[in-house]
């Protein structure tokens, strides 16, 4: 049994500090309680662990690679299904947790794990993996670029007739209604224990334009059928082909009313290239996951299933990816919507991706213009006087808003000098009626 003395030993074994971590990414990920939030998510871990167990019978004795191995749960989930060795190959000092937990766990002659990066990494030119496994996903699928890596390991160590886990990548787009979230923001601050924060809100308004919101959406905040903004195939992607994407949709609205911004989600397939391609499967497993895969060209679908992070799935820890509009749009039932979005990895920093996302009309082609809404960019002051599109908006918001207050005020104005009114009529007919008795 596990003492405190042991466990406050084993902490220290972890350094929280990575060496060669010029932008702190691995060191982030050396903290155990970020890998609880991971461990905690079900569609997550339902997902790869229903893989290595429905296809065991593919994978016995196979060599696999765990890119990204963290805390070494699919490196466990692999090693349970037969596979006769696992590389847990993971460059943040939570390595040496891993490698505990796969001692503790009786696998330690099955599982190597290796604290490097797979750019790194070096194994030796005939060391060939059958099954390269990576749980990459960043939120709306990009950010952190760990698919870069993932792409890596499979160009140098992949076999020819390997396995990618998983195997397919969808980035999906719609328009949303945020309203109930975006007073919650901004309201908020009308009344802090008593006191008036309303000179905060223009501040607030500028960070939910910048930066992109993280949060769990319900599904009747869905304003169109989503829209595919990027397939990738795991087995051919490249890295040229995942360093910018750009789209232009047009959506069609199922409802009036009011679109506050544009959601991104993705859903991540789990099959395996053998012969001919299977017709579409439909089920529902107990635990949650969506079983639903379409046809895909060259590919057997092996007890097939999707991660879905959408709304109409069960939470995960991604949940969803909000971008929000400078200003809201009304829609009618069945308006067409036209936007166009581009996702490009920083120059500076290739983990963050710059998201720009521009409403268009259904007649606009797909050149750039200068209008364009970025969510992510160079700090501008607020409010900022430059001509760029997003302060013009800014700009014109925080007008808005002190339009809005303004008119608040003269009416709070008018209504305390009716009451007033009111009560000296009342006062005077009181008088008027002491002085008749």
């Amino acid at each position: 049994m596990a003492t405190l003395r042991d466990a406050e030993e084993d902490r220290r074994d972890i350094s929280l500090t990575s060496t060669d971590d010029h932008d702190g990414y691995f060191s982030s990920y050396a903290d155990p309680y970020v890998h609880e939030v991971m461990l905690r998510d079900w569609p997550r871990m339902a997902s790869y662990k229903r893989f290595f167990e429905n296809n065991a019978h593919l994978i016995r004795d196979k060599v696999v690679m765990d890119v990204g191995a963290g805390t070494g749960i699919l490196s466990l989930f692999a090693a349970s299904a037969g596979v006769r060795k696992v590389y847990a190959i993971e460059a943040s000092n939570i390595a040496a947790l891993c490698q505990k937990i796969v001692e503790q766990n009786g696998f330690k002659d099955k599982i190597e794990v290796i604290q490097s990066t797979v750019e790194d990494l070096q194994l030796g030119d005939d060391v060939k993996m059958d099954v390269i496994v990576s749980e990459w996903m960043g939120f709306y699928l990009l950010h952190e670029s760990m698919l870069d890596s993932v792409i890596v390991a499979r160009d140098r160590f992949l076999a020819e007739d390997g396995i990618m886990v998983p195997s397919r990548a969808s980035l999906f787009l719609a328009p949303v209604n945020m309203e109930i979230f975006l007073e919650d923001k901004l309201e908020f601050w009308n009344n802090i224990c008593g006191f008036d924060f309303t000179p905060a809100i223009p501040y607030v308004q500028h960070r939910l334009l910048r930066e992109p919101v993280t949060t769990k959406l319900e599904q009747h905040q869905v304003l169109a059928s989503p829209q595919t903004v990027a397939e990738f195939d795991l087995n051919t992607v490249t890295l040229v082909e995942v360093q910018a994407v750009s789209r232009c949709l047009t959506f069609k609205a199922e409802k009036s009313s009011t679109v506050h911004g544009f959601v991104l989600w993705f859903d991540v397939d789990f099959a395996v290239k053998q012969g001919s391609p299977l017709k579409n499967t439909n089920s529902q497993s107990s635990d949650g996951v969506n079983s639903q895969l379409p046809e895909v060209h060259n590919w057997t679908v092996i007890s097939p299933s999707i991660l879905s992070t959408s709304p109409a799935s069960p939470e995960t820890h991604w949940k969803q990816t909000v971008i929000i509009l400078p200003q809201a749009v009304s829609v009618d039932a069945n308006d067409a919507i036209g936007c166009r979005v581009d996702l490009e990895q920083d120059t500076t920093n290739k983990r963050h991706y710059n998201i720009t996302l521009e409403l268009v009309g259904e007649d606009m082609n797909e050149e750039t213009t200068d209008d364009s809404i970025e969510s992510d960019g160079e700090d501008h002051p607020v409010p900022c006087e430059c001509e760029h599109a997003k302060c013009r908006l800014i700009r014109a918001l925080m007008e808005k808003y002190d339009q809005e207050h303004d008119a608040l005020e003269n009416e709070a104005k008018v209504t305390d000098i009716t009451a007033e009114m009111e009560a000296a009529d009342t006062v005077g007919a009181e008088i008027e009626k002491d002085s008749a008795l």
